[in-house]
Protein backbone atom coordinates (compact mmCIF):
# COMPACT_ATOMS: atom_id res chain seq x y z
CA UNK A 1 0.00 0.00 0.00
CA UNK A 2 1.39 3.41 -0.93
CA UNK A 3 1.91 6.07 1.74
CA UNK A 4 -0.99 8.25 0.48
CA UNK A 5 -3.28 5.22 0.30
CA UNK A 6 -2.28 4.31 3.85
CA UNK A 7 -3.09 7.82 5.06
CA UNK A 8 -6.48 7.74 3.34
CA UNK A 9 -7.28 4.36 4.89
CA UNK A 10 -6.51 5.73 8.37
CA UNK A 11 -8.75 8.79 8.05
CA UNK A 12 -11.91 8.78 10.07
CA UNK A 13 -13.46 12.02 8.89
CA UNK A 14 -12.61 15.12 6.94
CA UNK A 15 -12.96 18.29 8.97
CA UNK A 16 -12.71 20.72 6.09
CA UNK A 17 -10.45 23.72 5.91
CA UNK A 18 -8.64 24.98 8.99
CA UNK A 19 -6.08 27.59 9.94
CA UNK A 20 -3.45 26.49 12.45
CA UNK A 21 -0.51 28.33 13.99
CA UNK A 22 2.51 26.81 15.64
CA UNK A 23 6.04 25.44 15.31
CA UNK A 24 6.99 22.90 12.67
CA UNK A 25 8.95 20.08 14.32
CA UNK A 26 10.60 16.86 13.20
CA UNK A 27 8.55 13.86 14.29
CA UNK A 28 10.09 10.74 12.73
CA UNK A 29 13.52 9.80 11.39
CA UNK A 30 14.91 6.99 9.25
CA UNK A 31 17.84 4.75 10.28
CA UNK A 32 20.32 7.29 8.90
CA UNK A 33 18.89 10.17 10.96
CA UNK A 34 17.04 11.87 8.11
CA UNK A 35 13.70 13.46 8.97
CA UNK A 36 10.84 11.47 7.40
CA UNK A 37 7.82 13.14 9.03
CA UNK A 38 7.11 16.61 10.38
CA UNK A 39 4.28 18.02 12.48
CA UNK A 40 2.89 21.35 13.55
CA UNK A 41 2.82 21.80 17.31
CA UNK A 42 0.10 24.44 17.64
CA UNK A 43 -0.34 27.31 20.04
CA UNK A 44 -3.52 25.52 21.26
CA UNK A 45 -1.41 22.48 22.28
CA UNK A 46 -2.65 20.36 19.37
CA UNK A 47 -0.40 18.39 17.07
CA UNK A 48 -0.97 17.90 13.33
CA UNK A 49 0.97 15.50 11.11
CA UNK A 50 1.81 17.37 7.90
CA UNK A 51 0.70 15.05 5.09
CA UNK A 52 2.63 16.92 2.41
CA UNK A 53 5.57 17.51 4.75
CA UNK A 54 8.30 17.03 2.14
CA UNK A 55 7.42 20.51 0.85
CA UNK A 56 8.00 22.11 4.27
CA UNK A 57 11.17 20.41 5.57
CA UNK A 58 13.04 23.73 5.30
CA UNK A 59 10.67 25.23 7.91
CA UNK A 60 11.57 22.89 10.80
CA UNK A 61 11.77 24.94 14.05
CA UNK A 62 9.96 27.88 12.41
CA UNK A 63 6.78 29.53 13.69
CA UNK A 64 4.18 29.34 10.92
CA UNK A 65 0.55 29.92 10.13
CA UNK A 66 -0.81 27.21 7.83
CA UNK A 67 -4.17 26.60 6.21
CA UNK A 68 -5.47 23.51 4.50
CA UNK A 69 -7.61 20.41 4.85
CA UNK A 70 -7.49 18.80 8.28
CA UNK A 71 -8.39 15.25 9.23
CA UNK A 72 -8.92 13.15 12.34
CA UNK A 73 -7.38 9.70 11.89
CA UNK A 74 -8.84 6.47 13.26
CA UNK A 75 -6.22 6.43 16.04
CA UNK A 76 -7.27 9.93 17.15
CA UNK A 77 -4.27 11.76 15.70
CA UNK A 78 -4.81 14.85 13.57
CA UNK A 79 -3.27 15.64 10.21
CA UNK A 80 -3.23 18.54 7.77
CA UNK A 81 -2.60 18.82 4.06
CA UNK A 82 -1.19 22.34 3.84
CA UNK A 83 -2.39 24.53 0.98
CA UNK A 84 -0.89 27.83 2.20
CA UNK A 85 1.86 28.49 4.73
CA UNK A 86 3.54 31.67 5.95
CA UNK A 87 6.13 32.53 8.58
CA UNK A 88 4.88 34.35 11.66
CA UNK A 89 6.89 37.41 12.68
CA UNK A 90 7.59 37.13 16.39
CA UNK A 91 9.12 40.60 16.72
CA UNK A 92 7.71 42.63 19.59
Amino acid sequence: MRRNEKKSANREMRKGKSLVEGIIAAAEWDDEGNVTEIRILTTEEDEYIIENGEMFMNLIRKHVQASGSTYVNKNGSKSIEIKKCSLVDNAL
